[in-house]
This record gives structure tokens, sequence and C-alpha cells, in this order.
């Protein structure tokens, strides 16, 4: 299958602010049912199976037979952005075909993709009569992801790849109250998984997501006092993107790693700036600017190491925090396997070709492989457990011991 481009599903669906009122339980709460209603609103079409073959699309009625054929030709692509990650719409108007090809005039397709290595590869959708526009920019459509799955798909498979994703839908219920290209890269029969949403199989999956969006747990903030006493309060999510402008993957470890840091040598106290001291070897701008905008540029010390073009875990994810009141220091690097192996490669192949670093342009599959490392790599590092992410997590060091991370 040829990709035309690649995003991370939990990632984009991350940006949703709508739930529909039926989604909620009226007291408030969420009961497996409303996750059943949260995902068929979601993934609901009027049609059953597609089939893509060039630029003619078979949409089939749930019964098999076929609803109608339609032939597209290509109107351009726009490019979106969902809770701080960027893809693309492709934009293909309808040319000719049947008279039920009206309901479809209009028709806008991610690329196909798929949540890690043995993930379901699939797409998403939305059509229309209205205008791309309104496709693409409606907020009544925000929620809205027919999606198309490569080839079969059984219940329990479908059952498995949204149970690894169960907490982040949950957590979406309880927030949301270019060159000619055909369609050619859609080619084969394509499942929609939005008709098995019934199976007993998904069970499981709508009783993690209730219980997810039941959960009255919060994410724990980075918190530490200015030079005029007022509190700083921030998410890992916020102060990267307030501090870089963007949720990036440099700027989001530098949080994390400064809000576990912040736990490890003061535990339940709460520090101002000027008492905790970083030292880091990762040359993005994230990172410094993420580390400067919670602790101040004095307490922020770059030390290169390595090759800067060529990033690893080794030489450029590594930190030492000193609290400068105690002594203590906390030594730390991130974990192999956080960071997928295949990123650092890809990002030099691709990043490094568009920088002048080298002169090998990178292919397409290349750079929708490099988008998807990178997107998984941020959600390990937002979504994993601390002692999952970083090594050394020994316990409080406040009292001027030395952690073991550096061992």
């Amino acid at each position: 299958m040829k990709n035309i481009g690649s995003v991370s599903f939990v990632v984009m669906m991350a940006g949703l602010l709508l739930l529909g009122a039926s989604a909620m339980a009226e007291d408030g709460g969420f009961a497996v049912d409303d996750a059943k209603n949260f995902l068929q609103t979601m993934m609901g079409s009027s049609f059953g199976d597609v089939e893509v073959a060039g630029d003619v699309v078979t949409y089939y009625n749930l019964d098999g037979t076929v609803r109608c054929r339609c032939e597209y030709e290509f109107a351009g692509k726009e490019a979106v952005t969902f809770g701080g990650e960027e893809f693309d719409w492709y934009k293909f108007e309808l040319k000719s075909g049947d008279e039920a090809c009206s309901e479809y005039k209009y028709l806008i397709a991610t690329g196909a993709h798929s949540e890690g290595d043995d993930g379901m590869v699939h797409w998403h959708m939305r059509y229309g009569n209205s205008s791309f526009d309104d496709l693409i920019n409606n907020l009544e459509y925000v929620m809205w992801y027919p999606t198309l799955a490569e080839g079969e798909i059984s219940a329990e498979k479908l059952a498995e790849n949204y149970g690894e994703g169960a907490p982040m839908l949950g957590a979406m219920m309880k927030a949301a109250r270019a060159p000619s290209i055909t369609l050619d890269a859609w080619n084969g029969t394509w499942s929609n998984p939005g008709m098995i949403l019934d199976d007993s199989a998904m069970d499981p999956v709508y009783e993690a997501m209730a219980m997810a969006a039941n959960s009255a747990e919060e994410p724990e903030k980075i918190q530490i006092y200015d030079a005029q006493g007022e509190l700083i309060s921030l998410s890992v999510e916020e102060a990267a993107e307030e501090a870089h402008g963007d949720l990036c993957l440099c700027a989001a470890v530098a949080a994390r790693v400064t809000q576990v840091a912040i736990s490890e040598l003061f535990g339940d106290e709460i520090p101002t700036q000027g008492m905790l001291k970083v030292s880091y070897h990762h040359p993005g701008q994230g990172q410094r600017e993420c580390f400067e905008y919670i602790l101040t540029s004095e307490c922020v010390d770059y030390v290169p190491s390595g090759d800067s073009k060529n990033l690893n875990l080794e030489d450029h994810f590594v930190y030492e925090f000193v609290r400068r009141d105690a002594g203590a220091v906390f030594e730390t690097r991130v974990k192999v396997g956080v960071i997928p192996e295949e990123f650092f490669d890809l990002r030099y192949k691709v990043e490094g070709f568009s920088k002048g670093w080298h002169e090998d342009q990178p292919t397409e599959e290349e750079k929708a492989a490099f988008m998807q490392k990178k997107s998984e790599a941020r959600k390990n590092i937002l979504t994993m457990e601390a002692h999952q992410i970083f090594e050394g997590l020994d316990g409080n060091v406040a009292e001027g011991a030395v952690s073991t991370a550096s061992a």
C-alpha cells in the first residue's frame, strides 16, 4: 500500500473539543453505553465497506450490495492541526457516478497509517455535498471521523487496537462534552469497523473508556514559585506549549523530566525559581526554551555532547538536576525503547535534508515513518509512568544524596 501521508490517530483525536450531549449520561458520569455512543457517533457513516480502484470509489450497503460507484478527481490538500499535530486532508471532488453519488460529492481523506508496527492499518474520511471548507472547518464535524481499515477486520482485532487507546478515548469523552495526487493511494477493499461496534468483543474497550472518563485523578502539575512568590502550575503539555509554542518531542521531554526532578528532589515541597539547576545535552531549541521557562535561564546549562546532527539516547537525553540549597543531585536519562530506535535515523534523513546536512532526499515513506515514530515517542513521554520513561527513580533524594541514574 502506498502511503501519501500519516498522522497518529490518538494524537490527532486528542484535539477534539466537542462531544454530543447524547454521549454523556445525565448525572455527569460515564457508562459503557456512553462510550459506545461516542465511538458510533465519531465513526458513523451512511455506507458499509468501501473499495477504491484508481479514482473510482465503490460504496457498499451494510448488506454487501453496491450502494454506488463514484469517480473522483483530486482537488488539492489542506493542512490542519489537532492537538499540536499537523496532518493533511486530501480533497477529492465527484467527477461522475451514479445518482446516489450526490451524497458523496466531496470526499476528504487522511493517508493510510497505523498506531505502531502491529496496529490496524486504516484511514479517516469525511464526505458530503456542501463544500470542502464545510467538511474541514465546520465545528459540527470536529468529532466525525468515519474510519476504514485495510482488508477484513474482526471485532476482536478492533477491540485489541482500540483497547490500547481506551485511556485516551476516555479522556476525550471527559474533555469533550502538491503534485497531482489520485485515489491510487487508497486502492483496495476497506472494511468499515464502525459496523461491528455492537459486537460483544468491544465491551472491554467501552468499560476501559468509561473507567478512564470517570477517573477523578488529575494529571500531575509542574509547580514552582517565581521570584515574586507567584505560583506557576502547569501540566507537561502546557509548559511545553507555552515555552516553545508547540508540543514538540524535545520540549515534551524537557517538561516531563523537570516535573520528575522536582518530585525527586523536593518531594511535597514546592521550590522557588533559582533553587533548581539543570545541565543537559540536547541541542534542540525546544529543550532550552522549556527549561528556561520553568527554571529561568540562569539555572540552565547546555553542555554539548556527541554529534548534534545525529541524536542518540546516550549522548543527548541525559540530565543532571541540582537542588542548590541542599546540594542534592538527581541524574537521569531516557530509557531505551521510550523513543523508538528508528526515530533517530529517520530524523537525520528527513530533517537533515531540510536543514542542508546532506543531499539525499528522503522518500515519502521515510517522511511518513518519521512522523509516526516522532508521534509515538511524544505519546510515550506524555502518557507513560515516570519510572517507565526515566532511569534512576529510586525515591526522594532531597537530603543531599545522589541518584544512581548515571551508574
